[in-house]
This record gives structure tokens, C-alpha cells and sequence, in this order.
């Protein structure tokens, strides 16, 4: 399983930029720092780390819990207290991320492949393959 940056709509990557800085901004001043209290798997969340980004809570631990970055596509174990209420308007830009699988020279993506355009799915196939021929994947 690997993630893959997707930038469906022009002008995404600079819209998920600046919706970074935004949170960050936003997520500095003491007011807007709530604490999940409790946090559950599925639920969304702002996490403070070096900036402020959006996750996903996947495995809730007694101190800890395993975030899936939506926009980054990666997963890792943090503190709780890192976990910050996410407010409904960074729920505006869709997520930038998605986590795909290999199967054979197939990908199989967790939203319809409609999404992509032709030219980006040959590319993807084309990386792919020539990743499968050199050993790497």
C-alpha cells in the first residue's frame, strides 16, 4: 500500500498550501487549540506538529493514537495531546491524498477512477510498471 498525492483540480496544491498556513495561523492562538477529548477511529482532526495539517484517527491507544494525513498521504503514531478539534472550515478543500494498492500491473484506488483524467491514469500505469520492471514499488 503506498499514498499518492492527487491534485485533481488546478490550482490544488496551492489551495492545500495555503489552507496549511491558514490552520496554522489559526491554530496559534491559544482560543482555537481545543484538545479531542476523545478521540475515535474515523474521526477527523487537526494535528499539531510542525505546522497544523488534517488527519484521520485510525487505532486509538491509551496515550497515543495511529493519524492518517489525509493530504500527505502516510500514517503515524502521535500523542493524543497532539490532536486538536478541526474546524469546519478547513473541511472545505477536498483531500489531496490517496492510499492505493498494487495488484499486478493494476491500481486500485479507494474513489472512482472517473476522478482521474486519462492522461494522469496513463502516467500513474506508466510509473508504476517501469517502478515494478527496476525492483522498486
Amino acid at each position: 500500500m503506498f499514498g499518492i498525492l492527487l491534485f485533481l483540480l488546478e490550482g490544488s496544491s496551492q489551495a492545500l498550501e495555503a489552507m496549511e498556513e491558514s490552520m496554522t495561523t489559526v491554530y496559534s492562538q491559544l482560543s482555537a487549540q481545543r484538545l479531542l477529548p476523545f478521540p475515535s477511529a474515523g474521526q477527523l482532526a487537526a494535528v499539531k506538529v510542525e505546522g497544523v495539517v488534517r488527519a484521520q484517527v485510525c487505532e486509538v491507544m491509551t496515550d497515543k493514537v495511529k493519524v492518517y494525513y489525509v493530504d500527505h498521504g502516510f500514517s503515524e503514531v502521535l500523542s493524543r495531546t497532539t490532536l486538536l478539534e478541526l474546524q469546519k472550515d478547513f473541511l472545505k478543500l477536498p483531500f489531496q491524498a490517496a492510499t492505493c494498492t498494487l495488484a499486478g500491473n493494476q491500481v486500485q484506488l479507494p474513489f472512482p477512477p472517473s476522478l482521474l483524467s486519462v492522461a494522469t491514469t496513463a502516467c500513474l500505469l506508466k510509473r508504476i510498471r517501469w517502478k515494478d520492471e527496476l525492483g522498486f514499488v
